[in-house]
């Protein structure tokens, strides 16, 4: 379709929501799919040959590329999705494929992993997590001899200070 219109002063036909667009996302998402294409890998001009290997070409959908392929900014996309819910679960259709994509061929090999990592991160809110509480030490729930008997001990003043019946504080 070509370059966003609406960065021109004045023109506001190009701003204006029509419904097909819901249908030009399935049209854009099918011509927006990975293909493998044929690389020289080695030119033999003396033995009359050449081998290739297949490079996979990344056409990975985008609300941005959508934006792009009707012919508008992402803002104005983005200002659509806000009014119009049909319109809205169209955008996520384009996000959902992404991220289906990103998952699947990253752990296929066929994405570069940091890319990958940085789009799930920054769009898709998948984080790494790391435990906070222990440092990501192991946790060492060993107690010794001594530390035993002050729990029982703690554990037997609560009972005998409430009648049996356990307290949310702690006594010294």
């Amino acid at each position: 379709m070509g370059k966003p219109q609406d960065f021109k002063e004045g023109n506001t036909a190009s701003l204006k929501y029509k419904k097909e667009y819901i249908q030009k996302v399935d049209e854009y998402l099918k011509k927006n799919k990975d293909r493998n294409v044929p690389v020289v890998k080695l030119k033999s001009i003396e033995k009359g040959y050449s081998t290739y290997k297949r490079k996979l070409k990344v056409k990975l959908p985008t609300i941005y590329g959508f934006a792009i392929f009707l012919g508008v900014t992402e803002k104005t996309l983005h200002n659509w999705a806000k009014s119009r819910k049909k319109f809205r679960r169209a955008l996520n259709r384009i996000k959902d494929e992404q991220k289906l994509r990103l998952v699947n061929s990253g752990l296929a090999g066929e994405y570069n992993p940091t890319i990958a990592k940085l789009i799930l991160s920054s769009d898709h809110g998948m984080k790494e997590r790391t435990d906070n509480t222990s440092g990501d030490e192991p946790l060492d729930n060993n107690f010794n001899d001594e530390q035993i008997d002050r729990i029982a001990e703690r554990i037997a003043r609560r009972k005998s200070d409430d009648g049996g019946a356990s307290s949310t504080e702690e006594s010294n």
